[in-house]
């Protein structure tokens, strides 16, 4: 016998009772494979529809509000060092006049 793709596929399709019926089956076998392969994505799906989306707004308050007051606490210590270097300076003015 040959040994040809050609070949093996006609006999499978012979085996098979006829082309419709291989093609047929060969169908439904890589549909079954690709229901396995889709597995993981569907997962993945699942847990952005039900975790992640839901709650991504409450992700962005809750970063807007650490770096507003991450913000915020920094411009307090630059006022409050500006502060302690005014009120050094004016220590340093007085002690030179005296």
């Amino acid at each position: 016998m040959k040994d040809w793709d050609y070949a093996n596929m006609s006999r499978a399709a012979k085996e098979a009772g006829g082309p419709k019926e291989y093609y047929e089956a060969t169908y439904e076998s890589g549909r079954s494979k690709g229901h396995l392969e889709m597995a993981p994505v569907i997962g993945l799906a699942i847990f952005l529809g039900y975790i992640v989306i839901p709650n991504t707004p409450k992700f962005f308050r809750w970063s807007y509000k650490k770096i507003s007051c991450w913000i915020q606490k920094k411009r307090d210590l630059k006022e409050t060092t500006d502060l302690v270097e005014e009120i050094e300076s004016e220590d340093v003015e007085e002690l030179k006049t005296n």
